[in-house]
């Protein structure tokens, strides 16, 4: 596999391959970013299109200087703000009472308790991850699931390193409360 500058300027003077290798490289990173920010949102594979549509528009606009990882995040991560910011319901935080009364209504054959245990276990992590503020949640997901350096998320997001640690910090802060049932079954 060649070096992603070498590809991403082949992509900028149209090599389709190129762009091919870049997609097959990053597809999984971007579309999980998506998907933990959305938290499961059918907007997913639609965002991770948007995503490399302007990777392919705006190839010829990478500098070299920067790593080329950090682009393809700082997208990823701008796309999901932007998506949030056009969205209707974008600047609504939802407490967790809303979450659990619009809750899931399925009447599926229950699952083993292991499985059981864990379904439950990632519902009240998501449920906690969408009260939070896009900033604060795009943050927290770069830095546990994508276990970015906080120096990397303060160049992928454009802030200080500072902030990232606040951004992190009142993240948690936040989510704490709500993840009370897990500590009390020993699932943290």
């Amino acid at each position: 596999m060649q070096n992603d500058e070498i590809l991403i300027v082949a992509t900028a003077n149209g090599d389709k391959s190129a762009f091919e290798e870049l997609v097959e490289k990053y597809k999984l990173i971007v579309f999980n970013i998506i998907h933990q920010y959305l938290c499961n949102s059918s907007e997913t594979e639609d965002l991770a299109q948007e995503v490399f549509i302007k990777i392919w528009k705006y190839a010829s606009t990478f500098n070299p200087k920067y790593k080329f990882s950090t682009w393809i995040y700082r997208i990823t991560v701008n796309t999901c703000l932007n998506y949030r910011k056009a969205n209707k319901t974008s600047n609504k935080h939802y407490s967790l009472d809303q979450i659990e009364e619009s809750g899931n209504n399925d009447t599926a054959e229950k699952p083993s308790n292991d499985t059981s245990e864990i379904k439950e276990r990632n519902e009240i992590i998501t449920k906690a991850l969408l009260t939070l503020p896009s900033n604060q949640k795009m943050a927290l997901i770069l830095s546990q699931f994508e276990r970015r350096s906080y120096k990397d998320i303060a160049e992928i997001m454009e802030i200080s390193v500072s902030a990232v640690e606040s951004l992190i910090f009142r993240a948690k802060s936040n989510m704490k409360n709500q993840l009370l049932p897990l500590k009390d079954k020993n699932q943290l």
